[in-house]
């Protein structure tokens, strides 16, 4: 892996001739660029929401109950089966965690393995970050659909996916469930408000997504104490407001899902209170120093995030979301084959959804009791060390209630650490390798900065996800790979290099009339490792949906951070189309230049 300089130093002035100068633009040098009035959250009860249709929480309610009914019964029965003196007990405590799940929305379990099984799990997990994360200042990243040995081995995988969990998951949503993503994920101590860590509610208002989170002190056995999954209980009962516009076209957007200022989330507290009947705001801050956790919660309609702090030991974490299969076809792998003998986590990450897949779901848990049971047993056997976590004795209060809420809200943003950890020597002469250098770390910086995506009524979004962390998961080794094939494109920036948001709109569109990504292309050489074992065809799916919605995206941006960070996943989503095309097209090829060139120009650019 190449190694690059902490920062290059610029040689003297005498020695750089005509290079490339570099001033401070204001946006008073460029065109107005008008931007658009902000998105903000709105949670409503499920009767107020515009459009019900739309949430497919709300569709199908009766053969969700019946769905819930068939499993509770086929899971008692397995239990008489095997053991008929314990069965009624087993019963009780998976009913006990049911309705924890229903009432607060997440259940958090403990010592699902012992200390020397996740220690294998460990291992292997730092394995696969060592050899695969992509490095940024927020975290460590790694998709693993590259390495989805992790969920299927049975060696490792209980923390991750025990039939228990997936039991919870699949009554909740009252279906059976499919993976729909699985990341690994490292944060050191730091405090930013980044889209990454911001409290928030996660994909789409219009699905009902849930996950598994798991979380340890890295590197080790012991649980974790530091950058800590927290939520707000019950907030699971509300539902994200819609936008319904001139065409009839239900949407919402991911700055509709973000809480970020003290009158959202006051907003937020206040409309808990009224449905708890509580006097105070409930926050649960999930954590225990001894003992790795296993967290299942209703991602797409709690309101969550990590607790992102400078202090605190460093955490790592396995993130796996779920949707019913009725409600999001499809696989998490398809270059795996599916099998009739597949086990339960292997149908969840590589079964085929066809008719076939619910009973075999159903089969698959109903074989799987005896684990369920066993694990029910053997935490009732341990009252010193309780499971489900009381979240009661998680809730914050006094001075960390305090800390939470300006780290949920005071926390530096992305641009802040930018100006701050790279600086940009204005009024300087600099080489082309060295205003590669710069425009390459700027990059590193820009790419976890805000980013407003549409959110389709029908979901029709969903294969962006890809794409997406294509590039803001970007390692700076493969950033910089990406970039220098562009370094000799790179000029002295100009006032006239800037485009509005209509032209860069435009721009795209021409990009998805010129390049379609059917399959039938050849990607070159240096993308097969960023296919993830995906096929070019799925890929192109993926960018293609991604341009869509960058063009939309980019004539909404609200501030000159967010039209910043939109411009440049424009940038890289064009070069992804050029590139999964064979770089072939001379017209692409020219509005990639000219997007980067538009990028450069508001990265030296402030508001003032």
């Amino acid at each position: 892996m190449t190694t690059y300089p902490q920062e290059t130093a610029l040689r003297p002035r005498s020695e750089r001739g005509d290079g490339i100068r570099l001033p401070r633009f204001t946006l008073q040098d460029l065109p107005a660029f008008d931007f658009a009035l902000p998105i903000v959250p709105e949670l409503v009860a499920p009767e107020e929401v515009p459009a019900p249709w739309a949430y497919k929480r709300f569709r199908d309610l009766e053969a969700k109950e019946a769905f819930r009914t068939l499993l509770l019964k086929e899971i008692d029965s397995a239990f008489e089966e095997l053991a008929p003196g314990s069965a009624a007990e087993a019963s009780t405590a998976l009913r006990h965690l049911l309705n924890q799940m229903t009432e607060k929305g997440a259940v958090v379990l403990a010592d699902i393995v012992d200390a020397q099984a996740f220690r294998t799990l460990v291992e292997r997990y730092d394995g696969i970050m060592a050899q695969e994360g992509s490095g940024s200042f927020i975290h460590r990243f790694v998709d693993l659909r590259r390495s989805i040995g992790l969920l299927t081995d049975p060696a490792v995988n209980q923390p991750l996916l025990h039939p228990l969990m997936v039991a919870l998951i699949s009554y909740a949503v009252g279906g059976p469930v499919r993976i729909v993503d699985a990341r690994a994920k490292d944060a050191e101590p730091l405090s930013v408000l980044a889209q990454d860590n911001m409290l928030h509610i996660d994909n789409t208002p219009f699905n009902d997504e849930y996950k598994i989170l798991v979380t340890w002190r890295r590197g080790t056995t012991e649980g974790p104490s530091g950058q800590n999954f927290t939520f707000l209980p019950g907030t699971h009962k509300l539902a994200r407001s819609c936008f319904t516009d001139d065409e009839s076209t239900t949407w919402s957007s991911e700055n509709a899902s973000i809480f970020t200022t003290p009158d959202s989330i006051r907003k937020v507290f206040a409309a808990q209170q009224r449905l708890n009947n509580e006097t105070r705001p409930a926050v649960v801050e999930v954590c225990d120093p001894e003992r790795p956790l296993s967290s299942v919660f209703a991602a797409g309609s709690l309101v969550h995030h990590r607790f992102r702090t400078a202090s605190g030991q460093p955490r790592s974490c396995v993130i796996v979301a779920f949707h019913r299969v009725a409600d999001n076809p499809g696989r998490l792998v398809s270059d795996i084959e599916d099998t009739p003998n597949a086990s339960l986590s292997e149908l969840l990450t590589c079964g085929a959804a066809d008719e076939s897949y619910g009973p075999r779901f159903l089969a698959l848990l109903k074989a799987s009791a005896g684990e369920i049971a066993d694990l029910l047993a053997r935490w009732g056997r341990r009252p010193d060390r309780p499971v489900p976590l009381p979240l009661p004795e998680q809730t914050l209060s006094g001075q960390r209630f305090d800390e939470w809420m300006a780290a949920a809200t005071e926390a530096p943003k992305v641009q802040e650490i930018r100006d701050r950890e790279q600086v940009v020597p204005f009024g300087e002469i600099l080489l082309r390798e060295e205003f590669f250098d710069l425009v390459w770390r700027l990059m590193r910086f820009d790419k976890h900065g805000p980013l407003d995506l549409i959110l389709h009524h029908d979901n029709h979004e969903e294969p962006r996800k890809w794409a997406r962390n294509l590039i803001r998961e970007a390692s700076k080794d493969r950033l910089h790979e990406r970039l220098a094939g562009w370094s000799q494109d790179l000029e002295q920036p100009r006032p006239s290099d800037a485009l509005l948001p209509r032209q860069v709109r435009d721009l795209v569109t021409q990009v998805l009339d010129l390049v379609k990504l059917d399959g039938s292309q050849q990607p070159p050489a240096d993308w097969r490792g960023d296919l993830s074992g995906m096929s070019p065809e799925v890929a192109g799916l993926s960018v293609t949906q991604l341009l869509r919605d960058l063009s939309e995206a980019v004539v909404r941006c609200e501030d000159l951070p967010a039209y910043l960070s939109t411009c440049l996943f424009v940038f890289w989503a064009v070069d992804a189309a050029y590139s999964l095309d064979g770089r072939r097209n001379t017209a692409v090829q020219a509005i990639s230049l000219r997007l980067l060139r538009h990028y450069v120009l508001l990265s030296l650019t402030s508001a003032g």
